[in-house]
């Protein structure tokens, strides 16, 4: 059997399919809860295995088998999620208490194995997790074999995790949430809460990382976050200068970097400068970052400190792009407003559902509690029916038709104990059902008037404020951001001298050695500021001269194409880039070209070479310096011409021709000469013929 099947329409439906796994599963949070996927099953099984805050520590290994349940990736992306959810520097409000090493700024990842750490839920993750049931949450996705279900969302009561941010790159999405202070944004649930009409500046949240640091550009970050994506946050390192020591501290460093980047960066600064201000590196970071500077003496901290903030990552960036999933499905940028009304109203659909489940427990209570208070009030009749019956079955009957009763009250009646018929515990069942019905009539009520469900909102807001909340760890300013002045020593120009061979490699020399051993014989001179012009086959390529190695003038020196990043031998010609002077070229078939140097004259480095002649077959490129030119073909054919009649020619041009040549044939031959000889001709003839023997 046929089947047409065309291989864009298979890649374009399975490239779909994996985008959509990958946006929906794997990369970006939900806005509702802000949580990955992956981390959503991860808290989710210690939850319900009892990794929590109230029970004592168990190994971390274990709470990593107990995510594998549904945790579809591997133990050590899993080890990540909750090491990573534990660490104060990683989360701004931890999700994961870790006893044991969780690792420092350093570097990423230094935490200890997980058989060496213990781990549980945060006090504050309860917040996230607590009433996710499935009364509380409708969503449910099943596992990778079906045996088990996740939420999709978690509940969330009082806790927005939009306050630990998120990072995520997705198919042809991108998402970099910040970190929020949680007193601040439940401030603004609130406000939103209590006005729905209130403006974006009103209830707006700066970014607070967990690192600290300084934000310099609050206008922008402002702006960005009220539409959901545009300029990032600049964020710089928070640096003292101890006067004593003449050194500079780090005490903060911008979100998501480490100390071993800081002291690399400065290593390769200090390799580039001799005269480097930093003459010392002593990192002391254990809990809290410390790293000092030690200054050279004549440096000026406050330069310094201009100088680090623009060359190294103690001025980071981090980018603002409110990307998440809508309803754990569609992705959005969410403006900062549209991303806590979202957050609102999963929480009051949460709410809603909780309070549900609770009237429909308390009208249960109140019916088997009626029950048993009308079997005390009858208990004689009770007595008489039981008595009679032969079977539990007919007592039954009997009961439910005496007092018009249904089958469950009835079994809940033939279930009590005698001893509940006394005053006292008659007075208990008619206080429970009392109790139970003033709930009732409160739950009811919170359900028919959302003012009265907003006040339970905003008193769980704040007493989520109140037990977690802290103050702010970064601080927001708006300054003028300008480049700071280099410290770094200029470099002086020295003079050397470029030998090449003709095979393709290539050497600089110092001017000084070169005329000591070399005799100053041959070579192109220039400076190691400067560039040179490479003319080969076809093709002129600029390169700087400070890329060139220098040597000593028994080396071979280094193979062009290694510096160029491209195969280049038979080199014709090198020459200064910036010199003015006329050259020709002479090609296999008899054309020629004169031209300028130049016109190939620029101030960056081109690997690619531009084109001087149309095909790939230049035998020779000189520099004009006798008046005539004597030419000689393989098949024996000879012109001498005057290099005066050739005009000079631009970019473009083609040539001309020298001397006309069979397609067998080719030049063999070129020499420059003072004086015509007997094969004296104009340009473009055939030349003449000695004899028959061909070379």
């Amino acid at each position: 059997m046929d089947y047409d099947v065309y291989l864009g329409d298979v890649v374009d439906e399975s490239f779909s399919q994996y985008a959509g796994a990958v946006i929906q599963s794997r990369a970006l949070v939900d806005v509702r809860d802000c949580v990955k996927p992956s981390a959503r099953q991860i808290y989710y099984c210690m939850y319900t295995d009892n990794f929590v805050h109230d029970k004592p520590f168990k190994k971390t290994l274990k709470a990593i088998g107990s995510a594998m349940r549904t945790y579809i990736h591997g133990d050590s992306s899993c080890e990540g999620i909750i090491m990573r959810s534990g660490q104060p520097f990683s989360l701004r409000y931890p999700l994961v208490e870790v006893e044991g090493s969780y690792g420092n700024q350093t570097e990423t990842g230094n935490w200890a194995a997980s058989r060496y750490t213990s781990s549980r839920l945060s006090a504050l993750a309860n917040y996230l997790l607590q009433d996710t049931d499935r009364y509380s949450i409708q969503e449910w996705v099943d596992n990778y074999d079906d045996t088990e279900q996740y939420p999709r969302v978690l509940s969330s009561l009082g806790f927005y995790n939009i306050v630990n941010g998120s990072f995520g790159i997705a198919v042809g999405l991108a998402s970099s949430i910040p970190q929020f202070n949680l007193k601040e944004v439940n401030q603004a649930l609130i406000n939103l809460l209590k006005n729905p009409d209130i403006s974006d500046d009103e209830i707006v949240c700066l970014p607070d990382f967990a690192t600290g640091g300084i934000i310099i550009n609050k206008d922008e970050v402002i702006e960005s976050l009220k539409k959901g994506t545009g300029k990032a946050a600049i964020i710089q390192a928070k640096i003292e200068y101890d006067k004593k020591e003449h050194c500079l501290i780090v005490t903060e460093l911008p979100y998501g970097v480490y100390t071993n980047t800081v002291c690399g960066e400065l290593e390769k600064l200090s390799q580039k400068d001799d005269n480097f201000g930093i003459v010392r590196i002593n990192d002391l970071t254990g809990e809290q970052v410390c790293m000092k500077l030690y200054l050279a003496k004549a440096a000026d901290p406050k330069q310094m400190i201009d100088y680090l903030y623009q060359n190294t990552s103690l001025q980071s960036s981090y980018s603002i792009n409110l990307t998440m999933l809508e309803d754990g499905r569609f992705p959005k940028v969410f403006k900062w407003k549209d991303a806590l009304l979202s957050h609102l109203r999963h929480e009051e659909e949460v709410y809603t559902r909780c309070y549900e489940h609770e009237k429909e427990e308390l009208h249960h209570k109140i019916k088997i509690l009626n029950a048993l208070r009308l079997a005390a009030r009858n208990i004689d009749v009770v007595i008489e029916y039981v008595q009679a019956a032969e079977s539990f079955q007919e007592a039954s009957s009997s009961l439910q038709k005496a007092l018009q009763i249904d089958e469950e009250q009835a079994k809940s009646i033939l279930d009590m104990k005698l001893s509940r018929l006394s005053k006292l515990e008659i007075s208990d069942i008619e206080q429970k059902l009392n109790k139970n019905m003033d709930r009732l009539a409160e739950v009811k009520d919170i359900l028919s008037n959302k003012d009265r469900l907003y006040t339970v909102m905003i008193e769980r807001f704040q007493e989520v404020s109140k037990k977690f909340g802290d103050n702010r760890r970064t601080q927001v300013i708006q300054k003028e951001i300008v480049a700071a002045p280099k410290v770094k020593k200029e470099k002086t120009a020295e003079p050397v001298v470029i030998c090449y061979t003709d095979n393709g490699y290539i050497k600089s020399i110092p001017a000084a050695k070169y005329r000591k051993i070399d005799g100053n014989l041959g070579g192109i001179e220039t400076t190691t500021d400067g560039y040179i012009q490479i003319y080969n086959t076809h093709k002129v390529y600029r390169l700087k001269v400070e890329k060139i190695k220098q040597c000593l003038a028994s080396e071979k020196g280094t193979a062009l194409g290694t510096i160029l990043g491209t195969g280049l031998t038979h080199i014709r010609m090198i020459a200064a880039n910036g010199e003015d002077k006329d050259v020709i070229a002479i090609s296999k078939s008899g054309r020629i070209k004169k031209f300028n140097t130049s016109l190939f004259n620029g101030t960056t480095q081109n690997i690619k070479g531009q084109d001087y002649f149309p095909k790939n077959d230049v035998l020779f490129v000189f520099e004009p310096t006798e008046k005539y030119l004597y030419i000689e073909s393989v098949n024996g054919y000879k012109l001498c011409c005057d290099i005066s009649d050739l005009k000079v020619c631009g970019k473009a041009s083609t040539g001309r021709v020298a001397i006309k040549l069979s397609p067998q044939d080719s030049v063999f031959l070129i020499k420059p000469t003072k004086e015509p000889t007997e094969h004296f001709a104009s340009l473009g003839t055939k030349g003449k013929r000695d004899g028959l023997t061909t070379h």
